[in-house]
């Protein structure tokens, strides 16, 4: 039915596609021709092929078709349904020994792979990949779909596969090198495209660069009182902080409820302010910038607060405070080899 639009103009017949008289329409693909030949040598297959040059009329005269000639050769004892009766009989094993496992990458595959992303203004609502909840679209734009309105267009392409080395809130600015990410297109019909031109593509929808994860954050923290500068030269001297993170409050509709093991590697903790004077003129901070270097993955948001105790430990129990409150988050590095060196 796919090219019924087509046959019916061309055969000036109607299609029906319950009618009794079936068409079958057949593809040469040189490259495939013969790929089946080694089932014939394998009894048990049972696929008995022969070959015979083809006849051709001249006038009243039938000759043999000569080699230079365009598909000189027929062969018989080898439709769809005798080749797939063929390999069925075959293991994976014998498969492998004749070469045609494990499978290679089909020439005209694209991947654009080598790219990061920015995101330097929360005026943009920017979710790392759509973003939708019981089908309804909860951020106007993705990166994802940014990078893809060029990238596809340029590629022909029918569609996209999209990761990136982890994702941020859509109230968080990714800043610094970027965020790495990979974008593959699907059956695309532009193949010849140089490095430079997948760049310019791609930089039209975003600010992208080329080039053991991890993450350094930092955000201003609002404290519930105001806290000594020996408390917070103690906190940054942490190192190393294993958190037990319960999945956030915030995020349980998305996803499986459960503890993860994650790693604060560093931990900077400086006064964003000069503070009021308190008891015996120690001045004390309650608006504190935080540095951190986590592992990939770490709710940072809950670390700060420890979201009722799902966090533990969180940064109001090492400053011991009732409660710090995060007023703006930035990712400044993720730390990625990026794209990774391949080996010849």
């Amino acid at each position: 039915m796919i090219l019924a639009h087509q046959l019916e103009p061309a055969l000036q017949l109607p299609v029906d596609s319950q009618s009794a008289y079936q068409l079958d329409i057949g593809y040469d693909h040189t490259p495939t021709e013969y790929e089946f030949d080694f089932m014939a040598e394998i009894d048990k297959c049972g696929l008995h092929v022969k070959k015979k040059r083809k006849r051709v009329r001249e006038g009243s005269v039938w000759r043999v078709m000569r080699s230079d000639e365009k598909n000189p050769i027929r062969v018989e004892g080898a439709t769809w349904n005798h080749i797939v009766h063929a390999s069925n009989q075959l293991s994976y094993e014998e498969f492998q020994k004749h070469g045609f496992l494990p499978l290679t990458r089909a020439a005209g595959s694209c991947i654009v792979s080598d790219l990061k992303y920015l995101h330097f203004s929360l005026w943009l609502a920017v979710s790392n990949s759509r973003m939708e909840y019981k089908g309804e679209r909860l951020v106007a734009e993705s990166v994802e779909e940014l990078a893809a309105l060029h990238i596809d267009a340029f590629f022909r392409a029918d569609n996209h596969k999209f990761s990136s080395a982890g994702h941020e809130d859509v109230d968080v600015l990714m800043l610094g090198n970027g965020r790495p990410f990979y974008f593959e297109v699907v059956n695309p019909r532009v193949l010849d495209a140089s490095r430079e031109e997948k760049r310019h593509e791609t930089a039209e929808g975003l600010r992208c660069n080329q080039k053991k994860v991890l993450l350094d954050p930092r955000a201003p923290h609002r404290l519930t009182r105001g806290v000594p500068l020996a408390v917070l030269e103690a906190a940054s001297r942490l190192r190393d902080i294993e958190l037990k993170q319960q999945t956030p409050v915030r995020v349980q509709q998305s996803r499986s409820d459960m503890v993860r093991d994650k790693i604060v590697h560093e931990l900077h903790v400086k006064p964003e302010d000069d503070g009021e004077e308190g008891e015996g003129g120690v001045r004390m901070y309650d608006l504190v910038r935080l540095n951190l270097t986590t592992s990939a993955g770490t709710y940072v948001k809950e670390f700060c607060h420890g979201d009722g105790g799902r966090t533990v430990p969180s940064l109001k129990e090492l400053l011991n405070v009732d409660r710090a409150e995060v007023e703006t988050l930035d990712v400044l590095h993720v730390h990625l080899d990026w794209p990774p060196s391949v080996e010849s």
